[in-house]
């Protein structure tokens, strides 16, 4: 992993700050530093017995224009937001 991975390590269960509501940084690709903020839209659940993910919405115009929204986010690819 690069330093810019070092926060997003393969995670088994969600943090307790992964919650609706949270501002998060969206890594789309993984191993790159571009990114997107967004809002997690919901409660995070688990893909069968594989990844946890989650709905991303509100994302800035960057990505929402796009995109729209992130459907199934992997936790993975989130960090929680500044401010």
């Amino acid at each position: 992993m690069s330093n810019g991975d070092s926060k997003r390590r393969r995670r088994r269960k969600p943090l307790t700050w992964m919650k609706d509501g949270q501002r998060v940084r969206y890594f789309p690709i993984a191993g790159e530093d571009r990114s997107f903020v967004g809002t997690i839209d919901g409660a995070p659940w688990q893909l069968g017995h594989g990844r946890w993910v989650v709905n991303v919405g509100d994302m800035e115009p960057a990505y929402r224009d796009g995109y729209g929204r992130v459907h199934a986010a992997s936790i993975d690819h989130l960090e929680k937001a500044d401010g």
